[in-house]
């Protein structure tokens, strides 16, 4: 089934091409050395990819064939009105689509489905290569709404403008309570006392010195007579 023989291409010395297997899917890369043809990379056989179709998201899209664990050389674009490029990839004969994507340069007033590769020039893609999009499959765009006219947003300038005033008053009202807290002692109101002259009801110190107190005897404790219940006599 595999077939190591090639059309030998005309080359010269260290050149390479791309060689087309003959019986099987698959290419292979030669290269000329000393006037004899080496099979530098690739592999003639069944586990290649043939070319094909399949079906991704709404609509079946085509494929070229592809050596067993390669992908795709360029994406294959959705046909007809769909949006989207799909990238194939080969693993045991086994064709899988590996991602869709939608370039779709940030450019004023283009719209998507006006939009084609294969019309760009290499220099355009390679200027706006970031820009694409990562879809699940070939789609078509949304209608475009009936009315165009722009929707009424919420003006978030009335709640900003009480934002600032309620926060403007808290910080007014918090300066003059600190204010009024910290003023000096000279702002604030006489505190009011019992009595208004601390010195007042004090005795004179020398006046108490040389005064003469009236001497005034205890009296003695009575002791009763348990027996007769009168008061005891002075001893």
């Amino acid at each position: 089934p595999t077939s190591p023989f090639f059309p030998p291409p005309p080359a010269d010395h260290g050149q390479t091409s791309q060689v087309k297997c003959p019986m099987n899917p698959g290419t292979v890369t030669v290269r000329c050395d000393d006037g004899e043809l080496f099979i530098e990379s690739g592999v003639c056989g069944p586990t290649n990819c043939m070319a094909g179709s399949m079906e991704v998201g709404e609509t079946t899209v085509p494929y070229l064939e592809m050596n067993d664990g390669f992908e795709s050389e360029a994406p294959s674009e959705c046909p007809g009105v769909y949006l989207g490029e799909v990238t194939f990839g080969c693993e045991e004969a086994v064709v899988t689509p590996l991602n869709v994507t939608l370039i779709y340069p940030a450019v004023p007033g283009l719209e998507a489905i006006n939009f084609s590769v294969a019309n760009a020039t290499a220099e355009f893609l390679m200027e706006h290569d970031a820009e694409y999009f990562h879809i699940c499959g070939c789609c078509i765009p949304a209608d475009a709404p009936l009315d165009d006219n722009p929707i009424p947003g919420v003006d978030l300038r009335k709640v900003v403008i009480w934002g600032v005033g309620v926060a403007s008053s808290g910080l007014a009202i918090a300066l003059a309570s600190g204010a009024w807290y910290m003023r000096p002692q000279r702002c604030r109101k006489k505190i009011s006392r019992i009595a208004p002259n601390p010195d007042e009801g004090k005795a004179d110190p020398k006046v108490t010195e040389h005064a003469v107190v009236e001497y005034k005897p205890k009296p003695k404790p009575m002791i009763r007579d348990a027996f007769e219940g009168k008061p005891s006599p002075d001893w």
